[in-house]
């Protein structure tokens, strides 16, 4: 653990770094065409996101489960790669219950 802490450290503060930097490179486009720099924004909220997405999953791997009722029968498909692929339509309200299950958790603190 005290190898990883200032490897991790490290890697994150370089990353936000180029990150910070890539977000004023951009800033010139605001007063050249404001699509671009729209698009340069989000591009750079993008990279953040595989960033601190990429270090969670370095760092504490789980498992994400998918399900739904009835009513997305046939909306929600795994392909043969294994990659999820969602056919919602236009517009859908989507609602997200973030669980976790720590009965197994709480099993191995009382056999301590």
């Amino acid at each position: 653990m005290s190898q990883f802490f200032p490897l991790m450290t490290t890697y994150l503060a370089h990353n936000l770094s180029s990150l910070h930097i890539q977000q004023w490179l951009g800033l010139p486009l605001m007063y050249i065409d404001l699509g671009s720099y729209n698009s340069w924004q989000n591009h750079v909220k993008e990279c953040t996101t595989v960033l601190l997405l990429g270090l969670n999953q370095w760092r504490a791997p789980v498992m994400a489960q998918i399900s739904g009722d009835a009513s997305v029968k046939g909306q929600i498909r795994k392909s043969r790669d294994g990659e999820v692929i969602l056919d919602f339509p236009q517009r859908v309200v989507l609602m997200a219950n973030h669980q976790v299950r720590a009965d197994h958790c709480s099993s191995c603190l009382m056999d301590s």
